[in-house]
């Protein structure tokens, strides 16, 4: 009897041997694929963000610009290039209200073919529409002006950020007309806790554009200095 019993448990586990060595293979092909497909739907997933932001930021930047253009040639006067810099008396241009938001400004970077409004306030909602102020004075006051933006995969916003190189353009125009241009001099990855390196720049009139590396782990900064006179 017991012979017996001992035979029947060898046979069931003999079975469920043949069939582990014959179904793992493909179960772990079904895994991968399930993984692969998960990854390439969440790539998908990504990418269709940035064009949606994409999207946003010129419908917004469009709205800007007819806004500006609408108003008094009196304020519409840009700041020639390599002039000085305005006096530190001069009252803070007035941002226009656009779907909701405050827009302080339009950023221009010629190198990445971006032209983002930036909204003068920073949340998830306002970054999936355009790039935001973080910190610091404007354009007509001394110190550094910090803007940041979302790194996205489909290169919209900050997602082309780190193809600027030392001697790059940026503008940044405000709602009064003024233009300030300003030279990417430096390209520094710092980690997101360190927000005192924000501060640490070489002149009076700066110009500081920050996001996320791609990995998430560290803030990629592209310092720029207000350009002066020849």
């Amino acid at each position: 009897m017991k012979h017996m019993k001992k035979k029947r448990l060898g046979t069931v586990r003999r079975f469920f041997t043949v069939v582990w060595e014959r179904k793992t293979p493909r179960l772990l092909l079904l895994l991968s694929g399930a993984l692969l497909t998960a990854a390439v739907i969440a790539a998908i997933c990504l990418f269709s963000q940035g064009v949606t932001a994409q999207n946003n930021a010129k419908t917004m930047a469009e709205a800007y610009n007819k806004a500006v253009f609408s108003q008094t040639p009196s304020a519409k006067t840009p700041l020639a290039q390599g002039s000085e810099p305005v006096a530190t008396t001069q009252p803070e241009p007035t941002p226009i209200t656009i779907e909701g938001y405050q827009v302080i400004g339009m950023l221009k970077i010629s190198k990445i073919s971006a032209e983002l409004p930036v909204i003068a306030t920073t949340d998830e909602k306002a970054l999936e529409v355009s790039v935001c102020y973080y910190q610091g004075p404007m354009p007509n006051k001394a110190g550094n002006l910090v803007i940041t933006g979302h790194n996205f995969s489909s290169g919209a916003h900050f997602g082309r950020l780190n193809e600027l190189e030392e001697g790059d353009d940026v503008t940044m125009s405000t709602p009064d007309g003024n233009i300030y241009r300003y030279t990417v001099y430096e390209k520094q990855e710092i980690k997101p806790d360190n927000v005192a390196a924000l501060d640490d720049v070489e002149g009076d009139h700066e110009l500081t554009l920050m996001t996320y590396t791609s990995h998430g782990n560290r803030r990629l900064l592209a310092r720029c200095a207000m350009q002066e006179n020849d």
